[in-house]
């Protein structure tokens, strides 16, 4: 999956959740999504390309970067 194809998939996902919140802050190239006031999704857009940064616990994601290539550690939220 692509980048672009990631983030259509993550956002369609997100919108489904109940009482879920989107913040975009004008020109910064960031989309928060919230659930009840507190953030689990990022969407950063940079020149490199679009990052996706989810709230996830932390065994949960060394289990998903030992499987897919793709998810790199970031920052902790």
């Amino acid at each position: 999956m692509d980048a672009k194809a990631l983030i259509v998939a993550a956002e369609a996902v997100a919108r489904q959740l109940p009482e879920v919140g989107l913040d975009e802050a004008a020109g910064s190239g960031r989309r928060v999504y919230k659930v009840s006031g507190k953030t689990f999704m990022i969407i950063t857009e940079i020149a490199a390309g679009p990052i996706v940064t989810l709230k996830i616990d932390l065994i949960r994601a060394e289990i998903l970067r030992q499987q897919y290539a793709e998810i790199s550690p970031g920052h902790g939220m």
